[in-house]
């Protein structure tokens, strides 16, 4: 709990059952718009994750050795994510909340 200022929250609204599939609708065979939504969505995925699988490799690694591995990890993932755009998309819930200062 806030000890100087609080807030106030009203839930506005939600969209449980309505989901934006964030795809790039890739033609098949359209290699380098397959590649440009591998690109786009690992580098999403990328951001949040990124750290935990860092982290979870053991401390008797190197840093060095470490990013490398991570990186090959990226990579391959990419390469997954291009050669089947369409099994690889992002679902987003969106909510709404009012949020004041009181």
């Amino acid at each position: 709990m806030l000890t100087k200022s609080s807030i106030s929250c009203t839930f506005l609204s939600h969209y449980s059952d309505k989901y934006t599939n964030i795809t790039f609708h890739v033609r098949s065979g359209d290699d380098n718009a397959a590649r440009k939504h591998a690109k786009l969505y690992v580098s999403d995925a990328r951001r949040w994750s990124h750290h935990a699988f860092y982290s979870g490799l053991s401390d008797s690694r190197s840093d060095e050795e470490k990013t490398e591995l991570v990186e090959e990890l990226w990579g391959k993932y990419e390469d997954m994510v291009a050669e089947a755009p369409a099994e690889h998309a992002s679902r987003t819930v969106y909510a709404y909340l009012r949020v004041r200062k009181i």
